[in-house]
C-alpha cells in the first residue's frame, strides 16, 4: 500500500495539471487534499499507463487469437521488435493454420462419410433420410457441445448473462472478435492461467468443427448432386431404349399390314409379331431397370 501511495504521489508530481496548481500558490497540504479526493482516478490512470509483462498463458492466448484472425485486441505487442515479429509470424501462421484446420476437418469428414457409406449399403431404401439425419446430428452435436454448453460455463465463470456469453461465443466461432467481451481477462477467476489455456483449446476445437461442418455440407451436397445426375442419365437411357422399341414396333406393324393386304393373312397368325409385342411390353415394365433390357433383334417382315 505504501508503494501504491508512492506511485500516486509520483504521478501527481509529474502531472501537468498539478504543476499548474503549484503555480497558484495553494496551501502546503494541497497534494494530500487532491490525492484524497482523486484516489480512484489516480488508480485508474496508474493501471492504464502501467506496462505489465506477459505470462506464458498470455503469450499462448495472444498467438492463438492472432493466427486464427480473431484478435480481441486486449493483448498487443508494445515494443518495436515485438511488432515486427508479430507481422512476420502472422504472415506465416495464418495460412499454415488454415491448412492444418482444413486437413483435420477433412480427416474427420472422411470418417463420418465412411460411416454413412456403410449404413447406406444396409438401408438402400432410406439413403436420403439417412444423409439428412447425419447432417442434422453433426449440426446439433456440434452446436450443443461447442457453443451452448461453453456459453453456460462462461456465463458462470465470467459473471456474464447467458446472452452475453453466447454473443462472445458467436464472435469467437466466426473469428469476428470485437473485443468488447473477453474471456480469461477477469483477475478474480481461480487458476487464471489454466483457464486461459482451456479457452485456447476450446477455440481450436470450435474452429475445427466449423471447418468440418463446411467440408461435410460440401461433400453432402456434392453427393446429392451426383446421385441426381446419375438418376437423370439412367432415365434418359431408358427413354432412348423405349423409343427404339416403339420405332421397331411401329415398323413391324406397318410391314405386317402391307404383308396382310398382299396375302390376306391374319395379324394374329404371325408368331414373331406376337413375340415382339410381348417383348416390348416387358421392356416397358416400370419395375425393371434399363440394365435388364435386351435389344430385340429386328424381325424380318
Amino acid at each position: 500500500m505504501a508503494q501504491s501511495s508512492s506511485n500516486f504521489r509520483n504521478a501527481t508530481t509529474r502531472s501537468p495539471l498539478f504543476s499548474g496548481l503549484q503555480k497558484l500558490e495553494l496551501d502546503g497540504d494541497w497534494r494530500e487534499q487532491v490525492e484524497k479526493e482523486c484516489t480512484d482516478s489516480l488508480r485508474i490512470i496508474h493501471e492504464v499507463t502501467e506496462t505489465n509483462s506477459w505470462s506464458m498463458a498470455d503469450a499462448v492466448y495472444f498467438t492463438m487469437t492472432t493466427i486464427t484472425s480473431i484478435g480481441y485486441g486486449h493483448i498487443v505487442p508494445m515494443t518495436k521488435a515485438g511488432k515486427r515479429f508479430c507481422v512476420v509470424y502472422t504472415l506465416v501462421g495464418v495460412p499454415v493454420t488454415c491448412i492444418l484446420l482444413t486437413n483435420y476437418a477433412d480427416m474427420l469428414c472422411n470418417c463420418i462419410f465412411q460411416l454413412y457409406t456403410t449404413a447406406k449399403k444396409r438401408h438402400q431404401r432410406h439413403q436420403k433420410a439417412l444423409l439428412h439425419g447425419i447432417i442434422l446430428m453433426v449440426i446439433c452435436v456440434g452446436l450443443t457441445l461447442l457453443t451452448l454448453l461453453p456459453s453456460v460455463v462462461l456465463s458462470k465463470l465470467e459473471d456474464w448473462s447467458y446472452e452475453d456469453a453466447l454473443y462472445f461465443t458467436f464472435n469467437t466461432i466466426t473469428t469476428i472478435g470485437f473485443g468488447d467481451l473477453i474471456a480469461g481477462d477477469n483477475t478474480d477467476v481461480p487458476y487464471r492461467d489454466l483457464y486461459k489455456m482451456g479457452i485456447v483449446v476450446w477455440i481450436m476445437l470450435v474452429l475445427i468443427y466449423w471447418f468440418l461442418l463446411h467440408s461435410f455440407l460440401k461433400k453432402a451436397l456434392k453427393n446429392v448432386a451426383v446421385h441426381k445426375i446419375k438418376k437423370t442419365k439412367n432415365m434418359s437411357t431408358r427413354v432412348t431404349m423405349q423409343s427404339a422399341f416403339f420405332t421397331e414396333l411401329v415398323g413391324k406393324v406397318v410391314s405386317q399390314r402391307v404383308h396382310e393386304v398382299k396375302h390376306k393373312d391374319e395379324l394374329a397368325s404371325d408368331p414373331e409379331m406376337v413375340a415382339l409385342i410381348l417383348a416390348v411390353a416387358d421392356v416397358l415394365d416400370p419395375r425393371r431397370t434399363f440394365h435388364e433390357h435386351k435389344i430385340i433383334p429386328t424381325v424380318q417382315g
